[in-house]
């Protein structure tokens, strides 16, 4: 009997993810473009959605499943450098928050 393995995620490639430091200087951290999220950060995404959770929230607790240790870091920042991940994140990816792959506006 032959067997399949499954490959890794383009999203451990490099220019598949968003890179990011918490402070000048600092250790660089990265997380997936959002194409690329993996099955736990897509459940999150779409049940944060469903359930209206304001973009800070949404964008601390991904970096929290995408990127462990990064996690302490980001809850001990201001609303507005979430904030500025969350918008370079998505700027970084081919698609939004909120976006579906397959959406006209991509």
């Amino acid at each position: 009997m032959a067997v399949d393995t499954v490959p890794v995620s383009e999203g451990s490639k490099k220019e598949n993810r968003y890179a990011f430091r918490l402070r000048d200087g600092g250790k660089v951290f990265s997380v997936p473009k959002l194409q690329y999220l993996s099955g736990k950060g897509t459940d999150f995404l779409d049940e944060a959605i469903e359930q209206g959770l304001d973009e800070i929230r949404l964008t601390r607790a991904l970096i929290a499943i995408e990127c462990p240790e990064a996690a302490e870091g980001a809850r001990n920042l201001a609303a507005d450098q979430v904030m500025w991940i969350s918008k370079r994140w998505a700027e970084a990816s081919t698609i939004t928050v909120g976006e579906s792959e397959g959406s006209d506006e991509s």
